[in-house]
């Protein structure tokens, strides 16, 4: 956060505190880091004791589910545990960029992963910092695309079932003129 202002822990708590603070962080950083090497070690360990069939059954599925997730929000990274194919997910920074290429708008949004999930081996890991430790902390885009009808929310008036139904929506139906 420092950093972020320009600053340096010295100029922002003295020098005794800055020394104190740099301390407590090597030590949470050291934690975090040998808690995800354990982690990862033992699902690592656990997904090679399983037999050829099994892990190249579950390696399938990994792939599957990260094809599907990667149209909800989710980033397909590789697996530090059992190199399949996972997913990271996490929180949208920034402003969205959006294109207009006539026939369709694409949204973009930068996100900042926090979480993993493996499929095939059920590594998961929760935390930016954990997901540095695993080298998968890597900034994405999510990409959305849109018909200008969905953008712009707008509706067919001749489709009578859309109209009802948006009118019942917004309480058309519930008026009087008195």
């Amino acid at each position: 956060m420092a950093e972020a202002q320009g600053e340096s822990l010295t100029s922002l708590l003295g020098d005794d505190e800055a020394k104190l603070a740099e301390k407590v962080i090597e030590e949470i950083n050291l934690e975090v880091t040998g808690k995800v090497k354990s982690k990862i070690a033992a699902f690592q360990k656990v997904f090679s004791e399983k037999d050829e069939p099994e892990q190249a059954r579950r390696k399938r599925e990994s792939v599957l589910l990260a094809e599907q997730l990667c149209h909800q929000e989710h980033h397909r990274v590789e697996c530090p545990a059992c190199k399949s194919v996972a997913t990271v997910q996490g929180d949208k920074y920034g402003r969205e960029q959006i294109e207009n290429t006539g026939d369709e708008i694409i949204v973009r949004q930068s996100v900042i992963p926090t979480k993993f999930s493996c499929k095939a081996c059920d590594l998961t890991l929760s935390g930016y910092s954990e997901l540095i430790v695993a080298n998968i902390a890597d900034h994405f885009t999510n990409r959305v695309h849109y018909t200008p009808e969905e953008f712009y929310e707008l509706v067919d008036p001749n489709d009578r079932e859309v109209m009802d139904s948006y009118a019942e929506d917004n309480g058309y139906y519930n008026f009087s003129n008195d």
